[in-house]
């Protein structure tokens, strides 16, 4: 049986406990955010907001996942969502997501943009991280918005 909503959290608060973002304010913070700006969505998506950082950023793994319970709908998003930052350059690793025509991962992931293109997340980075980010965020949404629309999962 999937977890309840309520529990995802918990595990989430609990995984991300004093990880911070380059500002410094908990990570925590950011994947609320990210969860709120999907209001209104399904459960599934829900799950997959809340947890669209936790194999990338956590020693949880899919596996793992898998074993807690969690749908396969709620996998497969995940997934989509994890980014191996060694192995994919972020402008490929967008185009997987993108590829996919999975439209849950999809919306998460443009709730991700929403958040890290914030400015206020952006103050007190130096210009030169500025930079990088604008260059690195450059596109994709309009790139995300595309996939959703000709989205088939």
């Amino acid at each position: 049986m999937c977890p309840s909503l309520q529990q995802t959290e918990t595990l989430v608060r609990e995984k991300f406990a004093g990880q911070t973002d380059r500002r410094g304010d908990p990570l925590f913070n950011h994947i609320t955010r990210v969860v709120g700006y999907l209001e209104g969505e399904d459960e599934h998506t829900l799950h997959a907001a809340w947890l669209h950082d936790i194999v990338e950023d956590t020693d949880v793994t899919v596996p793992d996942l898998i074993e807690m319970g969690y749908s396969e709908e709620v996998v497969d998003a995940v997934t989509l969502l994890t980014h191996n930052k060694k192995a994919e350059p972020y402008a490929d690793y967008i185009d997987r997501i993108c590829q996919s025509g999975n439209l849950r991962a999809i919306k998460v992931k443009l709730a991700d943009q929403q958040d890290n293109l914030d400015p206020r997340r952006w103050l007190g980075l130096n210009r030169f991280v500025q930079n990088a980010l604008r260059k690195r965020y450059a596109g994709v949404k309009d790139k995300l918005m595309e996939a959703a629309i000709n989205a088939t999962v």
